[in-house]
């Protein structure tokens, strides 16, 4: 689906929020929200900006940060971790190797024994390769994932992929391995 954003003011920035409503019965039901600031001094000259995988420049990235999903959720450590993975780009002759930012958000959590230090606390890091362990995650959480590859001259061109996951209760973590270490459910409880 498509909106066009009118009469958008030059060098401004805008919080844009979706958040998808279907009526059920006599039931109302609400989405998760999504949302983005755009710079509007980031897209002179730009007619469409696609949300989504896009780059700096209110164009549609092709060949950049693609295929994001999370290829594993374990336990490592007294931790809860994801691991997370994209395709890279092919690299060209005489071009230097991209740099990806990744950064998360633990959104909605839910169940007894969940804590987090911060609700919707935003971590963040730095990466060469196209894959990353997502680190201090807790049980029965909603997360949000932003992977943007950035350029190495310094450049303000950045190509961006997100995703959202929910991580299960502690019971339901499956150890991939009969050697992989197991968390102790009993410091957990359920999902609600």
């Amino acid at each position: 689906m498509k909106f066009a954003l009118k009469n958008l003011e030059p060098d401004s920035l805008y919080f844009l929020q979706v958040q998808a409503l279907t009526q059920f019965g006599h039931e109302r039901l609400k989405g998760e929200k999504a949302a983005i600031f755009l710079n509007t001094a980031d897209h002179i000259n730009v007619s469409e900006v696609n949300i989504g995988s896009h780059d700096g420049n209110g164009k549609r990235s092709v060949g950049r940060v693609e295929g994001l999903k999370v290829q594993k959720l374990y336990w490592s450590r007294g931790q809860l971790l994801a691991k997370i993975i994209w395709t890279p780009r092919p690299i060209m002759k005489g071009v230097s190797s991209p740099r990806y930012t990744v950064a998360w958000w633990s959104g909605h959590c839910h169940g007894p024994g969940v804590t987090t230090l911060q609700p919707r606390s935003q971590l963040a890091a730095t990466t060469e390769v196209a894959q990353y362990d997502l680190y201090d995650l807790s049980f029965c959480c909603k997360y949000r994932v932003a992977v943007r590859e950035t350029n190495p001259g310094g450049g303000n061109v950045q190509h961006e992929a997100t995703l959202m996951f929910m991580t299960p209760a502690c019971s339901e973590l499956h150890a991939s391995s009969s050697s992989q270490e197991k968390p102790d459910c009993s410091q957990f409880g359920g999902c609600q």
